[in-house]
């Protein structure tokens, strides 16, 4: 693979995955559950925020490209 593609699949596999937390998101907010994190002022912000949202997101984009 070359450099422009890798990077394709990349930008790719992060879209897929922060669709992929979007609707894990409206899930906990259907539920009203918070991930805690220590950065969060408003307990209103977002379900999962800061270094949780970017550690699920790594590790759902990782999971995507070894599949493509």
């Amino acid at each position: 693979m070359n450099k422009c593609r890798d990077d394709a699949v990349n930008e790719k596999a992060r879209e897929k995955a922060i669709k992929i937390l979007d609707v894990f998101e409206e899930l906990l907010d259907k539920y009203e559950i918070n991930i805690p994190d220590e950065n969060k002022r408003n307990l209103y912000e977002c379900r999962i925020y800061g270094s949780n949202y970017y550690f699920l997101e790594d590790k759902i984009t990782e999971i995507i490209e070894v599949e493509e």
